[in-house]
C-alpha cells in the first residue's frame, strides 16, 4: 500500500536523522498514536527491531472522560488489534497511558486527580505544555499545563502519591 510504504519512509527518516545526531531512541511512538493502529504497528515494530529502539508506547486509557470515550475505545482496540497480530515480538511498553481524555487541559487539579488514580504498572502520561495557550493546538491549554508541572510542590506531591519516576532509558533493564 502506497501510504504504508510513505509512512515507513518518513519515520525511517526520522529514526536516521535523529541517529545522525547522536540521539539513541528509547521508545517509538507518534504524532496522534499513529503506530497504534495495525499497519502503523507493523511498521513501527519493523522499525523498532531494524534500529535497535527497545520500546514503544502502548497509548491505551481506560478513558472515563465522556467528551473523548468514542476515540479512546477506537485506539484501544486498534491497539488491541495491533499486539494480536504482532504476537510475540512485542518491544517494553507501558502498562498505562494517561492524558488522551484530558487532551491539553491539565491544570494542577486535574494532574493530582489522575496522579492519584494510577494504578500500579509502568504509566505514561501524555502532556502537551507551553508557554502560551493554543500552542502548539489552537485548542490546547498548554500554559497551564506547563505551570502544573512546573509548580515546585509538584515533586513534593508525586512522592507522597508513592509514585516513582522514571524514563524509557530505565525501563527496559
Amino acid at each position: 500500500m502506497a501510504v504504508t510504504r510513505a509512512v515507513e519512509i518518513e519515520w525511517r527518516a526520522q529514526i536516521e536523522r535523529l541517529m545522525r545526531a547522536g540521539v539513541w531512541l528509547k521508545h517509538a511512538d507518534s504524532h496522534q498514536h499513529a503506530h497504534a493502529f495495525p499497519l502503523g504497528y507493523r511498521c513501527a515494530m519493523k522499525l523498532c527491531k531494524e534500529y535497535g529502539i527497545p520500546g514503544i508506547r502502548h497509548p491505551q486509557e481506560h478513558n472515563t472522560g465522556s467528551l473523548r470515550r468514542t476515540g479512546a475505545l477506537a485506539l484501544n482496540s486498534s491497539l488491541a488489534v495491533s499486539r494480536a497480530l504482532a504476537r510475540g515480538k512485542e518491544l517494553f511498553h507501558n502498562d498505562q497511558f494517561m492524558g488522551f481524555k484530558r487532551a491539553g487541559g491539565y491544570g494542577m487539579p486535574e494532574l493530582l486527580d489522575d496522579l492519584e488514580s494510577i494504578p500500579n504498572g509502568l504509566t505514561e502520561i501524555g502532556l502537551h505544555p507551553s508557554i502560551e495557550d493554543g500552542v502548539p493546538y489552537p485548542h490546547l491549554s498548554g500554559r497551564r499545563e506547563y505551570d502544573a508541572l512546573m509548580d515546585d510542590s509538584l515533586p513534593d506531591r508525586i512522592s507522597r502519591l508513592g509514585i516513582e519516576l522514571t524514563s524509557w532509558s530505565r525501563v527496559g533493564r
